[in-house]
């Protein structure tokens, strides 16, 4: 059963998803953000050409002046892909995976560049990380 995750960002959405067996993680791609409806219909029709069976969105828990709006954009965002699909919509808390996923990049020596253009796909990896471990554990 693959699971895609999905770390949702104001200007940028990171998508990560799982081998079948959920034994692997891979990064997918960075697409644009358009807004919760368009965004919806892009990720599920992404979900659909990987033949994914659940998909797990970042939901920011740290706590800034801007958290309380976002968080209320990714939970617009989840109530969308709920009602679009049948597939099962999982929130994550997502604290810290940007600056972790900028952390593992410097220590893996990826050029500057290359780190803007895959930090949330990197950040999609670790949420779906977590959310593997925790189902292990569980």
């Amino acid at each position: 059963m693959r699971i895609l995750a999905i770390d949702y960002g104001l200007k940028r959405i990171g998508i990560a998803t799982t081998d079948e067996l959920r034994l692997t993680i891979r990064a997918v791609k960075t697409i644009p953000s358009h807004g919760v409806n368009q965004d919806a219909h892009r990720l599920l029709e992404i979900a659909n050409q990987l033949n994914t069976k659940q998909l797990v969105i970042g939901l920011p828990t740290h706590h800034s002046d801007r958290s309380g709006v976002f968080l209320r954009r990714v939970l617009k965002l989840r109530d969308k892909l709920q009602k679009l699909s049948s597939l099962p919509v999982t929130v994550w808390n997502e604290s810290w995976t940007t600056t972790a996923a900028n952390q593992w990049m410097i220590e893996h020596h990826i050029p500057a560049k290359r780190r803007r253009q895959i930090r949330d796909q990197i950040a999609a990896c670790l949420i779906l990380e977590d959310f593997l471990s925790s189902q292990k554990h569980a």
